[in-house]
C-alpha cells in the first residue's frame, strides 16, 4: 500500500545526479511539460505534487580532531531545497511515479589546519526523488494480497525510527559503518532503492517484503542484495518484525567483492613508512612459515606468508518491536497523540560470518536502540528520544571503502603521526543519542528539529566536499537542526 503523499515529498534527499546547472534544469524541465502533460490528462489522471524547504543547524562540540579530522566547533549546516512529484494511474491495478528535486547546501568548513577559521562551502545538486512503476493484484491505493514495485522507490520498514536503526538497509557488513542523520532520504520516504520490492499481505495482521536492490552509495556499486522483511501487527498494541539481507550477493564483478590474491597484490598499503598492520587494504597477515631453500625463486624469498583476505558480501539479521500502550490505558487514549507513549526498538547481527584476525566477535557487531515517544499531549506529532549502544573496536570511517573498495576498517593510528597523538578511542563512540520533533501545521507546512550525537558525516553525501569519518566520537559531541518544510 503507498504512502500518504506527504510523508513521500516533505523533504526528501536522494541520489545526485548533476552539478551546478542542474538546480534551474532539475525545476524548470517538469514546469516546462505540465501544459503538454496535461493533454493527456483525460487517457490516464496525473496528480503533481511539490515540496520545499529550508534547514538550518550548528555543530555544538566536537573532540576529536586529531590531524585530517575536522573541526567543526561552532560551525553551521545550512540547505534548502524542493522538489516536484507526479503521479500517474495508468489502470486501475497500475500507476506510476516521477519526481525531481535540487538542492542548495552550506556545508561547514574549518579544520585543524585552518584554526579558528570557521566558513561554509556552497554546492548544488540535482536528484531524482522517485521513479518507478507499481501494480497491485487489486485497486491501486487499496492494501493488496499482492503489491510489485520497480524502479527507483522509498523503502522503510519501521516508521517509527526517526534517526537511529534501520540496520537492515543502511551501511556496509564489512566493514561495519552505521548511518544515521537528520530527517535523511529513508526518513522522509525520498527514493533509496534501486531495483524490485514485492510486497505480501496477508490479512491484516501480516507482511511480506522481498526485494532485490542494487547498490548505489556504497564501493563496490551495482552489487545486487536480496531483502527480506516480514512484520506481524497484533492490533495498535504490539508490532513485530524480523529480517535478512544477503548484502552483495550478486557482485557486479566478483574480484572487487571479494578480493583475492590473483587479483590485487596482497602488500598494498594506504600509506608509505610502517603503517599499522591493519591499515592493508584487502588482506591482513596472519602467520608464516619456512620456505624449503629447493622452492625459493630467490635466496632472499625465505618466509611464505599466510594471509587473510575479506569479502563485502555477509548477511545482516535484524528484530525489530513497537509497543504501544494506550490501549490497555482504559479511557486516557484521547489524551495522547497516535505516537505518543509508543515504545520501539531494533537490534542487528552486522555480519554473520566471523573472520580471524579482525571481524572475530560476533557482540561486536551488535548494535541496539530503543526509542520511546514523549508524551507531549498532543502539541506536537512526534516527540522521539532514540538511544542507541554499539560496541564495535574499530574507527566508523568509510574512506578506505570509498577510496580504495576495502572491506577492512581504518586502525585507530590512522593518520595520528603527530607528537603526542594518541589512537582515536574506539570505545568512546559507543553510545549514540538523539531528540527528534516534528508538528505539521494546517496540513500543508511542517516544522522538525533535532538534537543529537549520532553517526552525522558532514558533507558524505555531496560531490564536492566528501568527509567519510563521523563527525561526532563521543555522546558528548552534538549539534541542532531544524527544518520548516512546505508541501501540496
Amino acid at each position: 500500500m503507498r504512502k500518504p503523499i506527504a510523508r513521500r515529498i516533505a523533504g526528501g534527499i536522494a541520489k545526485p545526479v548533476c552539478h551546478k546547472t542542474a538546480l534551474c534544469i532539475a525545476l524548470a524541465l517538469p514546469l516546462a511539460q505540465i501544459p503538454a502533460l496535461a493533454q493527456f490528462s483525460n487517457d490516464f489522471p496525473i496528480d503533481f505534487h511539490g515540496a520545499g524547504w529550508m534547514s538550518a543547524g550548528s555543530i555544538i562540540a566536537t573532540t576529536d580532531t586529531i590531524t585530517s579530522r575536522n573541526d567543526y566547533t561552532g560551525n553551521y549546516i545550512e540547505n534548502t531545497g524542493a522538489l516536484f512529484n507526479m503521479e500517474f494511474q495508468f489502470n486501475p491495478k497500475l500507476d506510476g511515479s516521477l519526481g525531481v528535486g535540487a538542492i542548495k547546501a552550506h556545508n561547514p568548513v574549518g579544520t585543524r589546519d585552518m584554526g579558528d577559521l570557521k566558513g561554509v562551502k556552497l554546492g548544488n545538486f540535482a536528484f531524482v526523488n522517485m521513479a518507478s512503476l507499481t501494480w497491485n493484484s487489486v485497486a491501486t491505493g487499496q492494501r493488496s494480497p499482492l503489491e510489485l514495485t520497480t524502479g527507483l522507490f522509498a523503502y522503510k520498514y519501521d516508521d517509527n525510527i526517526k534517526n537511529l536503526g534501520l540496520y537492515l538497509i543502511r551501511g556496509a557488513v564489512y566493514p561495519q559503518v552505521l548511518e544515521s542523520g537528520f530527517e535523511t532520504k529513508e526518513m522522509v520516504q525520498s527514493a533509496n532503492m534501486l531495483g524490485a520490492h514485492l510486497r505480501n499481505c496477508l490479512g491484516e495482521s501480516f507482511t511480506q517484503d522481498l526485494l532485490m536492490v542494487s547498490e548505489t552509495d556504497l564501493k563496490p556499486k551495482y552489487d545486487f542484495s536480496l531483502i527480506y522483511v516480514g512484520t506481524y501487527k497484533a492490533g495498535k498494541v504490539l508490532d513485530l518484525g524480523a529480517g535478512v539481507n544477503f548484502y552483495h550477493l550478486l557482485p557486479a564483478r566478483s574480484a572487487a567483492t571479494s578480493p583475492s590474491e590473483k587479483d590485487f597484490d596482497p602488500t598494498l598499503f594506504q600509506k608509505g613508512g610502517d603503517p599499522d598492520p591493519l591499515d592493508r587494504i584487502y588482506a591482513l597477515d596472519k602467520d608464516t612459515s619456512i620456505i624449503p631453500l629447493a622452492a625459493r625463486k630467490t635466496p632472499d624469498d625465505s618466509l611464505a606468508i599466510a594471509r587473510e583476505w575479506y569479502s563485502h558480501q555477509g548477511i545482516k539479521l535484524m528484530a525489530r518491536f513497537a509497543f504501544d500502550p494506550k490501549e490497555l490505558l482504559g479511557g486516557m487514549e484521547g489524551s495522547f497523540g497516535p505516537q505518543e507513549l509508543k515504545i520501539y526498538g531494533e537490534a542487528a547481527i552486522i555480519g554473520v560470518k566471523s573472520y580471524e584476525i579482525i571481524y572475530k566477535k560476533m557482540s561486536e557487531r551488535i548494535p541496539v536502540m530503543f526509542g520511546i515517544n514523549l508524551p507531549s499531549f498532543r502539541l506536537l506529532d512526534d516527540l522521539a528520544l532514540e538511544v542507541e549502544y554499539f560496541d564495535s573496536p574499530y574507527m566508523p570511517d568509510y574512506a578506505k571503502l570509498m577510496e580504495f573498495s576495502s572491506p577492512i576498517p581504518r586502525s585507530a593510528n590512522w593518520n595520528r603521526t603527530d607528537s603526542g597523538s594518541v589512537p582515536y578511542d574506539v570505545k568512546a563512540d559507543n553510545w549514540k543519542w538523539s531528540l527528534y520533533a516534528s508538528k505539521v501545521l494546517s496540513g500543508h507546512v511542517k516544522i522538525s528539529a533535532q538534537a543529537a550525537s549520532d553517526h552525522l558525516r558532514i558533507g558524505s553525501q555531496q560531490p564536492w566536499f566528501p568527509t567519510y569519518d563521523e563527525t561526532f566520537a563521543s555522546w558528548k559531541d552534538w549539534y541542532v537542526m531544524g527544518k520548516l518544510a512546505f508541501f501540496f
